[in-house]
């Protein structure tokens, strides 16, 4: 299975993913390398050993693909009777922070191909179990 041997390390947690580089045509881009660095917090994963001729062209390595590069934002909308109905979600997180229950929590759902409501109008977004407010004086 492609997950077994093509994953992204967050914070010493292996999420297997689905996906290829554009060279296969595919709209889920996602490599071992890519057109810009890293600019993500997570420390370096040691990766495993190159396999010449194939490292070099693919970012296969011993071990597998580690992922650092590729889709970021995923959204998915149509429209019905009432206005637009969307599922997406942000990638790698919402949090940089390794401390945060939000720091791999999408990309675990992007690895299980699950998709999360996206809220459109008011009564949606306050009907969100997890919605909150803060008010802040100043």
């Amino acid at each position: 299975m492609l997950g077994d041997v093509q994953y992204v390390d967050r914070s010493g947690e292996r999420i297997a993913l689905h996906g290829a580089n554009e060279v296969e045509g595919i709209i889920n881009v996602v490599a071992p390398y890519g057109a810009f660095q890293r600019s993500d917090l997570e420390p370096e994963v040691p990766a495993g050993d190159p396999i010449p001729g194939r490292t070099e062209v693919t970012g296969l390595r011993v071990g597998g693909y580690p992922i650092t590069y590729g889709a970021s934002t995923l959204m998915v909308v149509g429209f019905d009777d009432d206005g637009p109905v969307g599922r997406g979600l942000l990638t790698y997180g919402q949090s940089g922070d390794a401390a945060s229950e939000h720091h791999a929590d999408q990309m675990r759902e992007f690895s299980a191909k699950r998709l999360r409501p996206l809220r459109f109008d008011e009564d949606d977004i306050v009907a969100d179990p997890k919605y909150w407010t803060m008010t802040l004086h100043g």
